[in-house]
């Protein structure tokens, strides 16, 4: 590490006066407590105060006090989290400590929006398709009474770019040092037909394409359909997806050229269709042979027709998908949620959610700031530094040839610097450390009128981009839906009773409260007093146990969650019971909604048999 250089300069005189920088001119006489000055309450005992305002976190106050008799430490002040103003600034009482008891009393205090944000708490959850991480963030932020802070973010309603599936998938494999996809030495067929080396060949190369457009399982079932039913897949035709010639389509590319086939499948054959990808989008509740009729159009566009000339090898082309998934199982991508769990503070959940983006948070002169650091470089310039700007005491810089110069430490009068957290400045006539900065933190002694304060600037760092959504691992199920490989539920108890409840409980834990909860519903009533005979609510069920999803539209999830077990038919206006096994273990099923004191709430029943 090489020292390149520290300049100096005197301010100069009678400079013009520069906008000023709330409370960096303060003194700890200027502070007040409900109206009357600290001062006059405390008296001669007030000894020194320390301002920080930064730009990463909350604004802060530290008071020294010589409370001779320890009688501030024992008065009902302390237990009150008081407020305090200085130049406008409000902070509020956190936090009190004392070396000795001949040491002075240390009061910190934080910027009082903050301590506001800390007090309200989740749960609260959206997702990404239904709004930003800004207005999220915003919408904690207007939960407080009035008065509520002015929340500032440029990119509010902006859609930020999203690290694809594709890519988060290829990091996590390359971490685990995992093979590649592809159809193996598996057993496959094609219209009940064992697969000849050139189908898998060319099973293998769709598959590979449409993971290469990022489509979703039950897009991949959807095109292994079309390829088994029309074409067999090349067996019986060249044209793969018995294109109509591009007069009638529309189609640009060449119909016996697989690879091109295929994306005119997924992305539409012409500019004005619309391909499966794009459909699955907008109709995600749909299933795989409904995406193969909605793409190829055949008999006249009748849905019955899709269901009688594709779904019956809806099994058959979902093990086509799963044997490129490399074994039983293959990956669907979920929403992604923004989540404010219980136990989390306001102001906790929105500085977590800027730090996964690498978004700064912080307040400033009671505002909120959820912004990139970039569009805070963007803004205009408050101040220009050199060796000879008035009242610039001194620069402290260091680097390493080659390497961007990343902070620099500055002393100034008070009075004279102009630049809050958060802005922009310029050094200049700093030779590798010039260039643009963000002014990262301000500390201000109280003690004098005439104090020199500490500034931090930094270089702005770039934003991430959004995570990649969660996925979850699922094996592809007859309906034409994936339904949840409900082999990583693990079950170590099955005593009766509580807390096993037969084994029951795990299922619940492992698999269906973060079914539902992906779903956007939480639990409600579980095991409790009051159920009739034969519930799987009630105490007495010692082999079940149950939980109520209140929503009021319950009829998707009740159909889903029967999919994901395993059903093969709806789960909505019906009392039967289905059997799944798991774990090695045989269990009951029950899921009630839209029947009688079922319109409110999905019910969910596992008995172990």
């Amino acid at each position: 590490m090489a020292r390149i250089g520290v300049s100096k300069a005197q301010p100069a005189v009678n400079v013009p006066l520069l906008p000023r920088v709330q409370g960096i001119r303060s003194s700890i006489f200027d502070l007040t407590l409900r109206g009357e000055k600290l001062v006059d309450r405390v008296g001669g005992a007030l000894m020194d105060g320390t301002l920080v305002r930064k730009m990463n976190g909350a604004s802060e106050l530290k008071l020294e006090i010589h409370d001779e008799g320890a009688k501030l430490l024992n008065s009902p002040l302390l237990e009150d989290g008081y407020n305090l103003q200085l130049d406008g600034l409000g902070f509020t009482f956190v936090a009190y400590e004392r070396d000795s008891q001949s040491s002075p009393l240390v009061l910190t205090h934080e910027a009082q929006v903050v301590n506001r944000l800390r007090r309200l708490h989740g749960p609260h959850k959206a997702f990404r398709d239904e709004m930003t991480r800004a207005e999220f963030a915003r919408a904690r932020v207007m939960e407080l009474k009035p008065p509520r802070p002015r929340f500032v973010c440029p990119e509010l309603h902006k859609v930020q770019k999203i690290r694809s599936p594709r890519e988060g998938r290829k990091a996590a494999e390359e971490a685990k040092q995992t093979r590649g996809k592809g159809i193996g030495d598996v057993s496959l067929t094609v219209k009940g037909e064992k697969a000849n080396s050139a189908q898998i060949a060319a099973g293998d190369r769709a598959l590979r394409v449409a993971e290469a457009e990022g489509a979703d399982t039950r897009v991949m079932i959807a095109l292994m359909l079309g390829l088994i039913v029309e074409s067999l897949i090349g067996k019986v035709a060249s044209n793969w997806l018995e294109i109509e010639p591009a007069g009638v389509s529309g189609f640009g590319g060449d119909p016996t050229n697989l690879e091109a086939s295929v994306r005119g499948f997924l992305l539409g054959y012409n500019s004005s269709s619309e391909g499966a990808i794009e459909y699955f989008r907008k109709h995600p509740e749909a299933k795989a042979y409904e995406i193969t009729q909605a793409v190829q159009r055949s008999g006249a566009g009748q849905a019955s027709n899709g269901a009688a000339n594709y779904g019956p090898w809806t099994d058959e082309a979902a093990e086509w998908v799963s044997g490129y998934g490399g074994g039983a199982d293959v990956t669907e991508t979920l929403r992604y949620p923004f989540e404010e769990k219980e136990d989390e503070n306001h102001w906790k959940c929105i500085t977590r959610l800027g730090s996964q983006v690498n978004w700064r948070v912080f307040e400033s002169a009671g505002w909120v700031y959820f912004i990139a650091e970039p569009t805070l470089f963007k803004s205009h310039t408050r101040l220009r530094i050199s060796d000879s700007t008035p009242g610039v005491l001194d620069t402290s810089i260091k680097g390493d040839e080659g390497k961007s110069h990343e902070e620099v430490t500055v002393e100034a009068m008070a009075k004279m610097w102009s630049a809050p957290p958060g802005s922009c400045v310029q050094l200049r006539r700093h030779g590798p450390a010039n260039g643009a900065y963000l002014v990262d933190r301000i500390e201000s002694p109280l003690a004098k009128r005439e104090s020199i304060v500490q500034i931090t600037l930094k270089r702005p760092s770039k934003p991430k981009k959004e995570p990649a959504p969660p996925t979850r691992t699922r094996s592809v199920g007859g309906s034409g839906a994936t339904t949840t490989q409900l082999s990583g539920v693990n079950i170590t108890d099955t005593s009766l009773g509580s807390p096993a409840w037969g084994g029951t409980a795990a299922i619940f834990k492992q698999f269906v409260h973060p079914f539902m909860e992906d779903h956007g519903v939480s639990p409600g009533a579980e095991k409790e007093e009051g159920h009739a005979s034969g519930s799987d609510h009630a105490l007495y069920s010692s082999n079940a146990y149950a939980t109520d999803y209140p929503t009021t539209d319950g009829a998707k999830i009740a159909n889903e969650l029967g999919r994901a077990l395993g059903r093969d038919g709806d789960s909505v206006g019906t009392y039967d019971r289905f059997e799944i096994v798991v774990d090695g273990k045989r269990f009951s099923v029950q899921i009630l909604w839209a029947v009688p004191d079922h319109y409110d709430h999905v019910h969910v029943g596992i008995q172990r048999l």
